[in-house]
């Protein structure tokens, strides 16, 4: 529940958060018209690297990098590289504030993956309710909004797979990285995808000068909705906790939704918005269940305390709590 203590200044930058994640799927649209997707993406991991690297610097939030490269690497091609790839190849055929609206459905692959990977994130009671909404949602985009044409399915699917990468993402920053900020496992992260996407971006470098627009768009993608997208989250969440900053997670499909109508000139459907307050809402019960019943104690083993609260405080998702691990979809 939240509880109505958030400072304006809080709920501003939340909003803000919400609008540059939710115009990612916008700049994509554009950005791709005129580049090929490595490129894109390969602006996007590079330009929030260099917006983020000089902060993690400067806060010493890189310590301990050379001990995680590994993890911090796998993390950068999971969360970031394969599904950027994914989302721009998707929304060559599907249109941005649908792509929005799929890519939402984040929090139901984690809800899916848990069963095999993490039980303490298992659905349970409303979970499962909030799991088969939100399927019902994804159901209905594809069979009224994007059926009938094979290419467009194919998108959606490519759009779905970005989903459940990012999902995946969420539980190798849960279990791989320990002792590091957030702030510093995103940097990490963004270097590591930018290294990763390299050698695909050089590949299909246009034989000509791209338009000013696509080009500035694949900027701000990286620059905007990356970096600084991020900074602004971190500091809400600094400030009013991971209940009220996951708020924003859930508007960023409604702010692709209207980027899309307004300044894209897409269509709006009673399907595309029926399909969104399902997905959003499915995805809003999946991620917000109770946590499951504590175990019974056991004696024979001493605790042992966590090696890094900034852990928990999602490592290049912010995963603090379930909703934050499910959601961020994206827009990053």
């Amino acid at each position: 529940m939240l509880r109505g203590d958030m400072s304006r200044r809080s709920w501003t930058l939340l909003l803000i958060v919400a609008a540059v994640w939710g115009g990612s799927f916008m700049l994509t649209a554009i950005a791709i018209r005129d580049l090929a997707v490595p490129v894109v993406a390969l602006l996007r991991t590079a330009m929030g690297a260099l917006v983020l690297l000089p902060i993690a610097l400067a806060t010493g939030a890189l310590a301990g990098i050379r001990r995680q490269l590994g993890p911090i690497v796998l993390l950068g091609v999971v969360q970031l590289a394969a599904p950027f790839l994914l989302l721009g190849y998707g929304q060559r055929s599907v249109p941005s504030g649908l792509a929005g609206i799929l890519v939402s459905s984040t929090p139901l692959w984690t809800a899916l993956l848990a069963v095999w990977i993490d039980h303490e994130e298992r659905s349970r009671g409303r979970g499962l309710v909030g799991l088969a909404v939100g399927i019902v949602g994804v159901a209905l985009l594809c069979g009224l909004e994007l059926s009938g044409n094979l290419d467009t399915l194919l998108g959606a699917a490519m759009l779905l797979l970005g989903a459940l990468s990012y999902a995946l993402g969420g539980f190798l920053g849960k279990d791989r990285l320990r002792g590091m900020t957030p702030v510093g496992a995103i940097t990490g992260a963004m270097l590591g995808g930018t290294v990763a996407l390299a050698p695909l971006a050089v590949a299909t470098l246009p034989d000509r000068a791209p338009d000013l627009g696509p080009l500035a768009a694949a900027i701000a993608l990286g620059s905007i909705s990356g970096g600084l997208g991020w900074l602004l989250y971190y500091t809400v969440l600094a400030e009013s906790g991971p209940a009220k900053s996951a708020v924003a997670l859930y508007l960023v499909p409604a702010f692709a939704v209207v980027y899309g109508v307004v300044l894209l000139g897409e269509p709006l459907t009673a399907a595309a918005i029926a399909g969104l307050a399902l997905v959003v809402f499915g995805s809003w019960l999946a991620a917000s269940q109770g946590r499951p019943p504590p175990r019974p104690p056991q004696h024979a083993r001493p605790s042992v305390p966590h090696p890094s609260p900034a852990l928990d405080e999602s490592p290049a998702t912010a995963n603090v709590t379930r909703q934050e691990r499910g959601t961020r979809s994206a827009g990053t």
